[in-house]
């Protein structure tokens, strides 16, 4: 009867730490892919609004520093699949892109001296905004487990 629940505690204690360090994986995994994600977004936007290559760069480079991720009810189902909502820590939308507005009408010599913190500050004095940093959803990822154990991304389809 000992080595019995001695056996039944050793299985369920496997299985808790499997169920944790599959959670972890996952949440590692969704980390990394709404910084990817972010980063494509960040891209886009600098790509819509400035024309300077140096102030593109910059700016995804600002925005990806000021920003933190995390993530929030992370799903694993069964031993193949799992999901997690991922959320971003960082400047809402409209204040970005309004910054992003102003840095391209930066003539190309002073490129260089152009401040995005000096930038948001100011619009949000103007605009009556908070400068500070939002949390915002990034989404729900799906992710499958491969042959290795690695958590990868689902594409959307």
């Amino acid at each position: 009867m000992q080595k019995l629940i001695f056996f039944l505690t050793l299985t369920s204690s496997l299985f808790l730490v499997s169920c944790t360090s599959n959670e972890g994986a996952v949440k590692k995994a969704a980390v990394a892919e709404g910084e990817r994600q972010f980063t494509e977004t960040l891209t886009k936007e600098s790509q819509d609004f400035i024309q300077s290559v140096f102030l593109r760069d910059a700016y995804v480079s600002y925005m990806k520093r000021n920003s933190e991720f995390d993530t929030e009810d992370v799903k694993v189902q069964g031993e193949l699949f799992a999901t997690a909502v991922v959320t971003v820590k960082t400047y809402s939308p409209v204040l970005r892109r309004t910054v992003a507005r102003i840095a391209n009408g930066v003539e190309a010599g002073h490129e260089r001296q152009f401040n995005f913190g000096n930038a948001i500050s100011l619009v949000a004095k103007q605009t009556g905004t908070s400068a500070s940093t939002e949390k915002q959803p990034l989404g729900v990822l799906k992710f499958q487990k491969n042959s290795s154990g690695d958590w990868l991304p689902q594409a959307e389809h």
